[in-house]
């Protein structure tokens, strides 16, 4: 059984996990290289938060690029067995909903506009 990290490792490797999974729910499958042009991170990192992430069941691979001139390069995308996710976000003057399906690079989302003018205030304590 492995010790869990703890510190400032822990979070940059978090942090770096955060900036991958959103690149690929914003663009879809994106080879190495490509994770690196869109989250700033060194070739060593993204290799080392994919293996993470892969471990994890969070990314999996999504075939070959053979556009490019170099060697084959795989292409990794959320896990297709992720699932569906909801949020709901209400505030003063509406009401947001954003529903998202991590094998489709972009989500649902509603707003709807509330009328707070109809809504019955309770009475102030005396």
């Amino acid at each position: 059984m492995t010790k869990p990290l703890a510190g400032p490792l822990t979070l940059l490797r978090t942090l770096n996990a955060s900036a991958i999974l959103e690149a690929l729910a914003r663009r879809g499958p994106l080879t190495r290289a490509e994770l690196m042009g869109e989250t700033g991170l060194s070739r060593t990192a993204v290799t080392q938060v994919i293996r993470m992430l892969e471990a994890g069941d969070a990314v999996a691979s999504a075939g070959v690029d053979r556009a490019t001139r170099r060697p084959a390069a795989t292409r990794v995308s959320l896990h297709p067995g992720l699932g569906f996710a909801a949020a709901v976000h209400v505030d003063h003057t509406a009401m947001h909903v954003s529903l998202v399906d991590p094998t489709v690079p972009c989500a649902l989302s509603a707003m709807l506009p509330l009328d707070t003018s109809t809504i019955e205030r309770p009475a102030s304590p005396r």
